[in-house]
This record gives structure tokens, C-alpha cells and sequence, in this order.
């Protein structure tokens, strides 16, 4: 994954549904990065350190069986997050996470981003609504 040139983090609608305050408070942490087809973000059981705010690629959640096939349980684009929810719980991932469709996304430590839903009640609102 490498840094991209400064892209507008507002390509997530997530990011763009935040009162402006609440986005200049993450926007110094957050980083633009290209996520090509192809590449795991998330092995199941791994450790999860970063947020991701797709912007325009496709993300793919799926629990690997004991046997190797796989089933995919979610896919992220640009409404929401991943890489969060996780975290709650024991910041392993739950499954595999690779890019579906290449593209970008914005990424934020966890420990910034968890520092933000603390202090920022709006913006924890939100994430909660997206995440339930």
C-alpha cells in the first residue's frame, strides 16, 4: 500500500455526513491510500490497526471454514467503515478482509480513531448508527 496524493476524504459518504468540526478533528490523522485489487488488509485472527473510509474501491469480509472454503459476510464501499467494530471486542479481525475493487481510502489509527468516538459525541453517534 503506498500513500496517494491528496484526495478529497469527503468521497466517503461517512466522512462527508460529518458535521464539519467533527471532520477537522480526524482529518490530520487521517491518510489517503491506494488499495489495489487484490491485496488483504485483514487476516482472520490478525491484529486490526487501522480504520479504513473506502472511497470509491470495494472491500470484501469473509470467514475462512475449517475445510477452506469461504463464505463472504459483508462488503464495504463508500457509505461507511471497517475495521472498527473488531476492535470493541478484542482488535482481531473476524475474518479475512481483501479489496474487491481497487481504488482508495482514507485510514486512521485505531487508537485515533477511538480517541475521537470518545470525545467527539456527535461523531460517535454516528459511527454507532452506521455500525448497527
Amino acid at each position: 500500500m503506498a500513500p496517494v496524493p491528496k484526495v478529497v476524504h469527503r468521497a466517503n459518504q461517512l466522512l462527508a455526513a460529518l458535521e464539519p468540526e467533527d471532520l477537522a478533528f480526524l482529518e490530520p490523522d487521517l491518510e489517503v491510500m491506494d488499495l489495489p485489487k487484490g491485496e488483504v488488509l485483514y487476516e482472520a485472527g490478525g491484529a486490526i490497526r487501522p480504520s479504513y473510509f473506502p472511497h470509491n474501491c470495494i472491500v470484501g469480509h469473509v470467514n475462512i471454514m475449517e475445510d477452506g472454503r469461504f463464505v463472504e459476510v459483508a462488503s464495504f464501499g463508500c457509505e461507511g467503515l471497517f475495521g472498527l467494530l473488531s476492535v470493541i471486542v478484542s482488535r482481531e479481525s473476524f475474518g479475512r478482509y481483501s479489496v474487491q475493487i481497487g481504488g482508495t481510502a482514507s485510514r486512521i489509527s485505531l487508537d485515533k480513531m477511538q480517541a475521537a468516538i470518545n470525545t467527539r459525541p456527535k461523531l460517535r453517534l454516528l459511527i454507532l448508527t452506521y455500525n448497527e
